[in-house]
């Protein structure tokens, strides 16, 4: 039933703890007497006794209690068992469920289990999981989240004891209470009970030689954990990825049979009875352990405390010498170019023509991101046309975006040349290759390609590209709508036609039209072009905002300049009937320049109170509007206490303004959690050395920075990088270099 096994005291004592009822075991029976139609998954961390309470759950129930009870392990056994298409009377025993859904197979699980539960007579279902992997699971775009959105009901399992369920314990069994002794004020009796606490007190503090040899070994096994779904490793894997963890002193000349020291420590069962790493045979016959299985509490340890260690060259060439099952392999492929670990990844991927299309179909995004072309071109051939039409979303038009941004053109046009030759998204695909076309200076490609394939969008794209260089007769021999075009906004702002600008109705003419009238004196006309066009909720809230508080700000400075500041709050004040909010592509609303034009030039005269209540009539403006003055009054103190609150605003604000003043580092700081920007403003500002260590600990935002700058010829390294990738001190990974 794989209930973990309780710490073990010198007494004659069952090998299960008596058990103790707590508050999620009323709702679980609550669940049971119910469960029709349903799959019951119980979710807390490690070693919290979910499989316990259902284990116990079951047992005292008077109808369940005489089900037969099948235990499939993996989604093929539980594919096997759908097939068999099981009633009412069998319970189907699902612990750690994320095992049965794992990759296409996973899937297709889910969807079989789908269809037995809304069946006539359908069985029980149960499962545990980790609190991350039901996030994951759920989140994901697949049966598998169907199945846990629909037909699950969640019974959640605390972490801790209450004080009251401390004190019953202690009193109902022996092992109970020396666990509630141990567990300090934390109260994790039950991960007490089953020692890990103590796993990882041994494994952070190794007494001598033999035990950091072991710390060693379990440190390969924790960190292959957070990448792979298997839960048995050979000594062969553990030997050859752990030597690359052993450290100081201990790497020069250890023993030959350092590894079965190590081993034989990690095996050993520490003062309870719990040890790290447990042997397993699955071959018929005695003989030795076929692989060793690590300990759940140190598992989760290991994805919590280790997210951000640098692996060693050892982990990857173990994983790619020793990992022989090739869905397995095709999913490090991923975490593999993550760390930019291309010569290991390029071996893992060796799998892929075994997997399925599914599989496939997965790494798409990565592939791109990493301008692995001839690997996509490949992997597209494999696809059917039909299939990938089907996958062709978000993720991979997400990546070639990012081609886009990083002005990675060379990948960009080989991919879209791909994805139209497959007629995947046409036009989409048409407008983007005519716009890489025009960016590389092939005005006359575009051209061709505008007229072999046209489109609305493809020819505003070359038509804006002729009018920048002042093609402007051309330009519109092209464009059949000059009205839909910013670029005529500005050919209009260079013949000075005013009349011709306010008719446009473009979110170009705002700007130029502002800054004309105003030259001639007309300040009420002037403010009028300030007002919302009808067409700027198809325009991004990120756009409308800084361009919002640019004009804002160049418009207060230039009434100011008149006659001061008076009469330029009076000038303001009396335009009448402008829209206080400008509503964008997502149904929000963001205050218009004239609302925030008008608030600043109050608070610059100090009547806040007056700037306040304006502001305030745009919903959501109040945060935003007050974190830009504070940034403009030098009030960094309490800028950076709205920002470490968790105001968003004031955060990108206090960003923005750290960067304009050179404090690159505090800004960084605050960027935490923001790998995107964090990774731009490392390129920026050239923290190359920085941008290559976060990339080797799995920051996929620093690797697609160090992508683009190698291709841009900006590293030195750089052919050697996109080739053979980063070894884990951050260098190149020169072929001739052992590691």
């Amino acid at each position: 039933m794989d209930i973990h096994r309780a710490i073990t005291v010198d007494r004659d004592l069952p090998d299960l703890p008596t058990y103790l009822r707590r508050r999620h075991d009323d709702e679980l029976a609550a669940a049971l007497d119910e469960a029709r139609s349903t799959f019951i998954v119980l979710t807390g961390t490690s070693c919290t006794g979910k499989t316990r309470a259902l284990f116990e759950a079951i047992l005292s129930h008077d109808e369940l209690r005489t089900w037969s009870l099948v235990y499939p392990r993996t989604p093929g056994d539980l594919l096997a068992v759908a097939a068999t298409r099981p009633r009412q009377g069998t319970i189907l025993w699902l612990n750690e469920t994320q095992n049965h859904f794992a990759g296409q197979r996973g899937s297709e699980a889910a969807a079989a289990l789908r269809r037995i539960l809304e069946s006539d007579d359908p069985p029980i279902a149960v499962g545990t999981l980790w609190p991350q992997h039901w996030s994951r699971l759920e989140s994901d775009n697949s049966s598998v989240s169907g199945l846990l959105t629909h037909k699950t009901t969640r019974v959640r399992v605390a972490d801790r004891f209450s004080v009251a369920e401390q004190g019953a314990g202690a009193a109902l069994d022996l092992r109970l209470s020396i666990a509630a002794s141990k567990s300090g004020p934390d109260r994790a009796v039950i991960q007490t009970l089953t020692g890990g606490p103590a796993l990882v007190e041994s494994f952070e503090h190794p007494d001598d030689v033999e035990d950091r040899f072991a710390t060693a070994i379990m440190s390969a096994a924790m960190d292959a954990k957070r990448f792979t779904f298997r839960s048995l490793y050979t000594s062969a894997f553990l030997e050859h990825a752990g030597a690359g963890y052993l450290l100081g002193s201990d790497r020069i000349d250890p023993p030959a049979d350092w590894f079965i020291l190590g081993l034989r420590r990690a095996t050993r069962p520490s003062r309870f009875g719990i040890t790290a790493l447990r042997g397993r045979r699955s071959a018929p016959g005695p003989g030795p352990a076929d692989g060793f299985e690590l300990h759940d509490y140190l598992d989760q340890h290991g994805l919590m405390a280790r997210e951000v260690v640098t692996l060693p060259d050892s982990l990857w060439a173990a994983l790619a010498a020793h990992t022989t099952d090739p869905r397995e392999r095709l999913r490090l492929v991923r975490p593999a170019l993550d760390r930019m670990r291309y010569d290991s990844a390029r071996s893992l991927y060796g799998s892929a023509n075994d997997c399925s299309v599914w599989e496939n179909l997965r790494l798409m995004d990565a592939l791109i991101d990493h301008g692995w072309i001839a690997e996509l071109r490949a992997a597209l051939n494999r696809v059917p046309d039909r299939q990938l039409r089907v996958w062709f979303g978000d993720p991979v038009m997400f990546a070639l975006r990012r081609l886009e941004d990083q002005r990675r053109w060379h990948d960009l046009e080989a991919c879209l040349r791909l994805f139209a030759r497959k007629q995947i998204e046409v036009e989409w695909v048409y407008v983007t290759l005519t716009k890489v076309l025009v960016r590389w200076g092939r005005v006359e490609e575009a051209k061709a390609l505008v007229h072999e394939h046209p489109s609305e969008r493809a020819r505003s794209v070359l038509v804006s590209a002729l009018a920048s260089d002042d093609n402007a007769a051309e330009a519109a021999s092209f464009d059949s709508g000059l009205d839909n075009m910013d670029w005529y906004a500005s050919h209009l702002a260079s013949l000075g036609d005013i009349e011709g600008l306010r008719q446009s109705s473009l979110v170009g003419a705002c700007e130029p039209l502002f800054d004309l009238r105003l030259q001639r004196g007309d300040v009420a006309g002037a403010l009028e072009a300030l007002m919302p066009v009808p067409d700027w909720p198809s325009l991004s809230a990120r756009r409308i905002r800084r361009w919002r508080n640019r004009m804002a700000d160049k418009a207060s400075a230039a009434l100011v300049a008149f006659e001061g500041l008076d009469w330029a709050i009076e000038q303001v004040w009396n335009v009448r009937n402008f829209d206080a909010t400008i509503k964008v592509g997502s149904g929000d609303h963001l205050p218009g320049v004239l609302l925030v034009l008008l608030a600043d030039l109050l608070a610059a005269a100090g009547r806040w109170d007056d700037a306040l209540d304006l502001i305030g009539a745009a919903p959501d403006a109040h945060a935003a509007w007050q974190a830009r003055q504070l940034a403009k009054a030098g009030r960094l103190d309490r800028l950076r206490a709205l920002a470490e609150g968790g105001d968003v605003e004031a955060k990108q604000v206090l960003v923005d303004l750290l960067l304009s003043r050179g404090e690159v580092d505090d800004a960084l700081a605050l960027l935490r959690s923001d790998g995107f920007q964090r990774a731009t403003v490392l390129t920026k500002h050239k923290r190359f050395d920085e941008l290559r260590r976060r990339a080797v600990v799995g920051d996929e935002w620093c690797c697609r920075e160090l992508v683009a700058l190698a291709q841009q010829g900006r590293l030195p390294d750089g052919q050697v990088l996109l080739q053979h990738g980063l070894r884990s001190d951050g260098r190149a990974a020169w072929p001739d270099e052992t590691g």
